[in-house]
């Protein structure tokens, strides 16, 4: 699009519009998991995509000046809990109040061990709640960390 290349069934200018400019974790799932995930951006404002919105090719995002989070992540604590399950109940928890459809079958993150399951779900909870240090609590089987959590094709 930037370059008017088009595709080749059609070549040149291309209409388009920007249906979403940042995914939303709180949009319904009725239709299916992939409706929180149609922003340009992910939930913490990073691009998804590398894209030029001025239409120079410069591939480069106009975004200047933006204020990120401390990098840090929200984890299961495997030091004091050695057995994932002894967590499910706060896992259900933090399903119930941030967005786990990365981990459905198919998803990204569908083929993640209990223990990174349990994490992830932890960590987006903690996301959403904008790195609130108690929303890291989960009853003492957590742990906010500063290296990245993400694993494999799952971003954290």
């Amino acid at each position: 699009m930037a370059t008017n290349k088009g595709t080749p069934l059609y070549p040149g200018y291309i209409e388009c519009y920007l249906l979403s400019l940042m995914d939303e974790n709180l949009k319904s799932v009725a239709l299916g998991p992939f409706e929180r995930h149609w922003g340009i951006f992910r939930y913490d404002g990073q691009p998804k995509y590398s894209l030029d919105f001025t239409g120079n090719g410069n591939d480069k995002m106009p975004a200047k000046n933006v204020q990120y989070l401390e990098q840090q992540w929200c984890v299961l604590d495997t030091d004091k809990v050695k057995n994932p399950k002894d967590a499910e109940s706060n896992v259900q928890y933090a399903c119930t109040m941030g967005d786990y459809t990365s981990l459905k079958d198919g998803g990204s993150c569908s083929n993640l061990d209990e223990a990174h399951k349990a994490s992830y779900t932890f960590n987006n909870y903690f996301q959403i709640q904008n790195e609130d240090v108690e929303a890291c609590d989960f009853k003492g089987t957590s742990k906010i960390v500063k290296h990245n959590a993400s694993t494999g094709g799952c971003l954290f």
